[in-house]
């Protein structure tokens, strides 16, 4: 006599199988931060002595031209870091408000639609008194702009359609299957789909893998839906994508409800920076080339600029003499003591000087951090060279 047992395992399979996907998503977002930091000075370098060069030489020199270049390929390598970044570290330091998703979805749109061929019908089917969520709007406008642009190239040089739906879901615990991650509970749910041609189960599979594009050379970079897995991930929520050969693709995407029912109030633009005066400025970063571009750059609006790449060095020098300088630059990341270790001793030594900090990122409790503390901005890198002059002129002019 022969007895048998049979298990069925597939959903304990499938369960594994997610669990790997997002700790390798995890781990790679880890790497790609760690590339984007240091690629973040680099492309400061090369972007603020372009600048710098452009100004020095005539309009009509045939230079320009070769520099507009280069100016441009610089612009684009930071937007492609920045994506890395937000692939990596999806806005979790954005500002967060009450947010109607349906009437930014609209707005999105608005700016789509006029980029979409004129084959592709976008609709969209909003539930009534749908409540708000917690959310940082730029993020999610990302979202909504990758999700909008695959579907678009899915659906090719033909008619076809893409369609909004959102409406409020209760997740119970045998639906989690479709949202992992998630705690059961209310739900504000998006679905965009389109009828395009779908996918496999196996490239289904790999759909939110960075990097992982099935587009021909130069029509994608692979980070779209890894950008959407990460800011839906920071954001309490998650996304699950549903496809078979020949039925299109549907993109669910599950955010936490933050229990209002009223569109949040309108966001007030900042007033502008009141003109500044030239000042006594002590630079600090540990990329040697970043400090000798400030030092120029900064020198050629009236500045005079104490730089150092050693921020230990830095802090004995302010030591020497407080009150020698009008306001500090720092970066964050750096070897032996980090910005805001500098930004504590210099303000513990003389308070109310305006110290900025640079950043490529900067986590929540670091930002929270240096506010307490005290610091007057937190400066995104890699950036113009005339926002810092425009933020010193703003420090030095209060």
């Amino acid at each position: 006599m022969v007895t048998g047992v049979m298990v069925d395992i597939t959903e304990a399979r499938q369960a594994g199988e997610r669990l790997l996907r997002s700790q390798k998503l995890e781990a790679l977002g880890t790497l790609a931060g760690g590339i984007a930091h240091d690629f973040n000075n680099l492309l400061q370098v090369v972007g603020g002595n372009v600048s710098i060069a452009r100004t020095e030489i005539p309009e009509e020199h045939d230079a320009q031209e070769h520099l507009a270049i280069v100016e441009r390929a610089t612009q684009r390598a930071a937007d492609l870091v920045g994506r890395i970044l937000a692939y990596s570290r999806p806005d979790e330091d954005s500002p967060r408000a009450p947010l109607a998703l349906d009437r930014l979805i609209e707005d999105a749109l608005d700016l789509l639609r006029p980029t979409l061929p004129a084959m592709i019908e976008v609709r969209c089917r909003f539930d009534d008194d749908l409540p708000t969520v917690s959310a940082d709007s730029a993020s999610i406008t990302q979202v909504v702009t990758n999700l909008v642009t695959n579907a678009a190239q899915a659906i090719g040089r033909r008619a076809g359609t893409i369609e909004f739906h959102i409406d409020t879901v209760e997740l119970e615990a045998e639906e989690m299957r479709d949202a992992p991650g998630l705690q059961p509970g209310e739900y504000l749910r998006l679905t965009v789909s389109d009828d395009g041609p779908g996918m496999d189960a196996a490239i289904l599979a790999r759909a939110f893998d960075p990097f992982f594009t099935t587009k021909d050379r130069g029509l994608g970079t692979g980070l779209g839906l890894s950008i959407v897995h990460s800011v839906m991930r920071a954001h309490g929520g998650t996304v699950a994508a549903y496809s078979e050969p020949g039925s299109g693709t549907a993109f669910r995407l599950y955010f936490p409800i933050d229990g209002a029912r009223q569109a949040a109030d309108p966001v007030v633009p900042a007033a502008a920076p009141r003109p500044g005066r030239a000042g006594r400025i002590l630079f600090v970063d540990d990329e040697p080339d970043l400090v000798a571009l400030h030092e120029r750059s900064l020198a050629r609006v009236g500045h005079e600029v104490t730089g150092h790449t050693d921020p230990r060095l830095a802090l004995e020098r302010f030591r020497a003499d407080p009150d020698g300088f009008d306001a500090v630059v720092t970066d964050l990341s750096m070897p032996g003591m980090t910005g805001l270790e500098l930004a504590r001793e210099i303000l513990a030594l003389r308070p109310g000087i305006p110290v900025l900090i640079a950043s490529g990122h900067i986590p929540p409790d670091e930002r929270a951090e240096a506010e307490a503390l005290g610091v007057r901005d937190i400066l995104p890198k890699p950036s113009p060279i005339a926002r810092l002059r425009d933020a010193l002129s703003e420090a030095l002019g209060d």
